[in-house]
């Protein structure tokens, strides 16, 4: 399928909430390692851009990016929509953006590519699958989100509130009636809304460990969100 889809991973440093957390380490490797290498697993990806800011804290961003033959591009620390519409204007090639968060060490390319063919068939205007909301029954955490470059565009004209910039498709949430919009609903086997995987505190980081205590880095990267929940539910 000739999409021309670029992933944008969104990560900085300066969490309010836990500092530093996309250079914790997990099984020996950092959060945003553990990231890139679940997300090179996706084949309908075709190029993974990281997109931090320009404080100087996210040089180690940058620096693991480069290890990690990952672009990166540096942009405002608080305006995160602008930092994904300077992206797409210099790659030009692409039509479609897939948003991932740096919360998400669980991101499934399998997931990211079912939202990316489910995007593209029904022809949406924005199309999620990374949060439990709508009656998709995901888990928290093992998706992302996708809309057109002329979109983001639209969005990145439109958006004149603060948390609109910060949170870069939140203009879509507050528009719902200006969107089409594509609900993902999860496959039987991993409908467990009530599961939270992503990362925004230590409590959250020693709960995904809780998890994947007996696992080693290669077997994390290669985990299914079907495994996760069967892990996590023996737990």
């Amino acid at each position: 399928m000739e999409a021309n889809v670029l992933a944008i991973i969104q990560a900085r440093m300066g969490s309010k909430r836990f500092p530093g957390k996309m250079m914790v380490k997990i099984a020996g490797e950092p959060i945003l390692k553990l990231i890139f290498d679940r997300l090179k697993r996706a084949g309908e990806i075709d190029k993974i851009i990281l997109a931090t800011s320009v404080m100087k804290e996210n040089d180690a961003l940058e620096i693991l990016a480069d290890e990690e033959s990952i672009e990166c591009y540096r942009g405002s620390e608080d305006d995160v929509l602008d930092r994904f519409y300077q992206i797409t204007k210099k790659k030009k090639d692409f039509k479609f953006v897939v948003r991932i968060c740096g919360d998400n060490p669980l991101v499934d390319p399998l997931e990211v590519g079912k939202l990316v063919r489910f995007h593209l068939k029904g022809g949406y205007d924005y199309s999620f699958n990374h949060i439990p909301y709508k009656n998709n029954n995901y888990p928290d955490g093992v998706g992302a989100e996708i809309l057109s470059k002329d979109k983001l565009e639209y969005i990145w004209e439109e958006a004149g509130q603060n948390h609109q910039r910060e949170h870069c498709f939140d203009y879509v949430w507050d528009n719902l009636d200006q969107f089409n919009i594509g609900v993902l609903r999860a496959d039987k086997p991993i409908s467990r809304p009530d599961i939270k995987l992503d990362i925004d505190t230590i409590e959250d980081l020693a709960f995904v460990n809780s998890i994947l205590c007996n696992l080693n880095y290669d077997k994390m990267v290669s985990l299914t969100t079907k495994e996760i929940i069967e892990l996590h539910d023996r737990t």
